[in-house]
This record gives structure tokens, sequence and C-alpha cells, in this order.
């Protein structure tokens, strides 16, 4: 079996491993970067948005033409991981490894540093905004949300683990 942080078959090209017979593409939204370490990590839907999280950041794509999906913006915001999940305007990005901040523009830190979850006002997809962040002990590999529409919040339970615990790769 290959470990968590391997690459794997069809990382960055389609291959047998990451394509089922199945299902048929029905469009595509260009690729954000031509870095070769670039990697998608998550999508969440809202309305006829689609939230594209990746290493670097961020892509809202509009969706409602399926066969014709359309990238409405792309926020640069490098961070670990990026899980991601859109509630009425708000959208909330895991991060998984340390940073010297939480903000976006951040370099990784050395050692210990910020991991948690940034969170974005979205409420116009064509401007995301940084609102703030809400630092987790040992980062956010995944998160769920639950809105708790009677208190007027979102509960944000995040999972991870330490990279510490992580098995050497071989």
């Amino acid at each position: 079996t290959a470990v968590a942080h391997d690459d794997h078959g069809g990382t960055w090209e389609p291959s047998p491993e990451s394509s089922t017979p199945n299902l048929k593409i029905l469009g595509s939204a260009p690729r954000t970067s031509e870095v070769p370490s670039y990697r998608n990590s998550d999508l969440a839907f809202w309305g006829r948005n689609a939230y594209a999280g990746n290493y670097d950041g961020f892509r809202v794509i509009d969706v409602s033409e399926p066969e014709n999906p359309t990238v409405i913006s792309d926020v640069n915001c490098p961070g670990s991981q990026h899980d991601i999940s859109v509630y009425k305007g708000l959208l909330f990005l895991s991060i998984d490894a340390p940073l010297t901040a939480p903000e976006c523009g951040s370099p990784r830190a050395a050692a210990e540093g910020f991991e948690g979850i940034r969170i974005f006002d979205v409420s116009d997809p064509a401007a995301p905004a940084y609102v703030g962040a809400v630092a987790t002990d040992c980062g956010s590999h995944t998160h769920t949300i639950v809105p708790d529409d009677a208190a007027g919040r979102v509960l944000v339970y995040a999972a991870s683990y330490p990279s510490s615990e992580l098995p050497e790769s071989s």
C-alpha cells in the first residue's frame, strides 16, 4: 500500500487509478497552475457554484452550465490540504501544515506555527475576502460543518493527526 504522502498514479495526469468507466466528463475548468506539484484537494457546492480547494488556495467555478464551467475567481492563498466547505456566503478552508501566520501569503513555518481553519467571505464569488482564522491543535486535515441557524452560527469539526506520526516513505 502507498503511504499517505507518497505520489500516486493519476496525481497529475489521468490514469487508470484516477478514472472509472461509469463516469463521463461533461466539462472541465482550465487548470489553475502549471506548477508540477499543483494538487486539487476537495470540492464544495453552493447554489450554482463549485468551490475547488487546492494547495495554492481555492477557485470559485460557475457550474450552472455543466458542459461549460467558468472560473469566477482564483484565490492565491497557499497552505496544505485545503479541505473546503461553504455555507451561506462563508467558506472554510483546512490548513494542515504549520504557517508563520494564518493570513494568505504566510510562508511555511520551520516547526510550530498556525494550523487550523481559514475563513473567507464568498458572498461575492468574484471577490472572496479573507475574514479570519481559528487555530486548532495539530491543524485540520479535514473538517465537517454543522449549521446552527437558531444560534446564528456554524460549528466546524476539524480532524487531523500529528505529522510526526506519518509512516516513513520508502
